[in-house]
């Protein structure tokens, strides 16, 4: 029988996860670099916006780690890969504004996709888990496609890049409602179940 990639109720955080957190600190003072040359209002922009996508990219993967079973050999691996590509995009955060864009979004939107790769595996299940998976995967590969955009996009790369931070807030938001729209299914049938018990 092949062992479930579902999370154990208790798991301590592994080496692994530390050691990804660990990268992703570094990519947070990396941000500072966005700001080494101008303190102006569009270099706090960019600040911002790189902060967010950086941030966003991470809390996925909180999301996903709370999800899954940490010690499983896929997961492990996984998350290896993660650490490598999300240590490659916060190199290369300095020139997201200033030249190298696509050194920057490349790795981010492939770190992304990972996370949702792991996300999905749980999701996956059940019929509802499906269904909000795949909404919410579908506006965060809209979302992940700006991001590349906006590394072609000159001095539209911001327009691009806000846009995407708003289709992954909508994919966020869409995720919620359909488990709370589930849970509350659930809770009206438990509800009438035990009305049609008492009245017989």
């Amino acid at each position: 029988m092949a062992r479930p990639l579902v999370s154990p109720e208790d798991q301590g955080a592994t080496f692994i996860e530390l050691f990804f957190d660990l990268v992703f600190v570094y990519g947070i003072t990396q941000v500072v670099g966005l700001m080494h040359h101008e303190l102006g209002r569009a270099a706090a922009g960019h600040a911002i916006l790189v902060f967010w996508m950086i941030w966003w990219g991470w809390t996925q993967y909180t999301w996903a780690f709370n999800a899954v079973d940490t010690t499983h050999p896929i997961i492990e691996f996984s998350a290896l890969v993660a650490t490598a590509i999300a240590f490659f995009m916060a190199v290369e955060v300095p020139g997201a504004f200033d030249g190298g864009a696509m050194w920057f979004a490349a790795p981010y939107v492939a770190l992304r996709v990972v996370g949702l790769g792991l996300y999905s595996s749980v999701l996956w299940v059940t019929p509802e888990g499906r269904k909000a998976i795949t909404l919410f995967a579908t506006l965060s590969i809209g979302g992940l496609a700006a991001v590349l955009m906006g590394a072609y996009a000159g001095e539209q790369q911001v327009i691009f890049w806000a846009l995407a931070i708003f289709l992954d807030v909508i994919a966020v938001v869409s995720l919620g409602l359909a488990f709370v729209g589930v849970a509350l299914v659930a809770f009206l049938e438990e509800k009438t179940a035990e009305r049609m018990q008492a009245a017989a």
